[in-house]
């Protein structure tokens, strides 16, 4: 009977190993190709892990012995896992508070694009802000593409009053 038992969770072992590679696979290939919103985050924004391959690494680290560096096998065999989750994935834009919510440049960097229709003032930026000389750098960036947007009294407000939260 423990020979039994001993074949039994081998064979389950191996079955929720399976389950989990296949389940990392897939949700990273459907994050990179989009088909999961970018809206949806694969990580927790108070994770540490925010890739597909550190996941794989600690896996095989702490559950799978012997294997060694387990991104690089499964590419051996045709499997590839790249997504990893940036900081600008994990932004939220909801204004809740003016004065607060716009002092990191973030929002009014994202109201630039949409006024914009274009993309490229977030990548600009300083992700995430934590600094003060960070979130004036990133007002900076925003107020100068309203200003190139042809917003009117832009170029009167300094960055150093948004940072304030001067109103």
């Amino acid at each position: 009977s423990f020979r039994f038992e001993r074949i039994y969770k081998n064979a389950l072992n191996e079955v929720i190993l399976r389950r989990v590679l296949n389940l990392i696979v897939f949700l990273d290939g459907a994050k990179r190709g989009e088909v999961i919103p970018s809206s949806v985050l694969l990580f927790r924004k108070a994770a540490m892990v925010k890739s597909s391959q550190d996941f794989l690494h600690i896996l095989c680290r702490d559950y799978i012995s012997g294997i060694g560096h387990l991104p690089k096998y499964l590419a051996q065999v045709g499997v590839t896992v790249s997504f990893q989750q940036d900081p600008l994935d994990e932004l939220e834009f909801t204004v809740s508070n003016l004065a607060s919510d716009r002092r990191d440049g973030v929002r009014l960097g994202k109201l630039a694009e949409i006024l914009g229709r274009s993309n490229g003032v977030l990548e600009q930026m300083r992700l995430p802000a934590i600094s003060r000389l960070q979130k004036v750098f990133n007002v900076g960036v925003s107020l100068s593409a309203l200003s190139c947007l042809g917003i009117p009294n832009v170029d009167n407000i300094h960055p150093n009053y948004i940072v304030d939260g001067h109103r």
